[in-house]
């Protein structure tokens, strides 16, 4: 089994991490381009992908084919929009009731 996680340099994402290392065969986590990974584990697989880039996300599922996703990735929000902020919308890669 191969467990992806988004969002796994998180607060959250981190005792995912470490939750999953109990059971899970392999652990794929993606974790922001230059972002420190605060766990660390011999199942583990960090990789840096930018959610936002649809093509780097296709290729890193395509490679890592898991089995099962836990998406706990967020974007922080200010009091100001910004392009990444309004893009974060429509990086689904198929429409679902929670993109409309």
């Amino acid at each position: 089994m191969t467990t992806l996680v988004t969002g796994a340099a998180g607060f959250v994402g981190s005792h995912l991490i470490e939750l999953l290392e109990q059971d899970s065969a392999q652990i794929i986590a993606f974790l922001r381009p230059g972002t420190e990974p605060l766990v660390s584990g011999t199942r583990v697989i960090w990789h840096g992908v930018e959610l936002h880039d649809r093509e780097s996300v296709a290729a890193a599922l395509k490679a890592f084919e898991p089995t099962e996703i836990y998406h706990l990735a967020g974007v922080r929000m200010s009091t100001r929009r910004s392009p990444e902020t309004c893009s974060a919308r429509i990086t689904c890669s198929a429409p679902c009731a929670a993109c409309n």
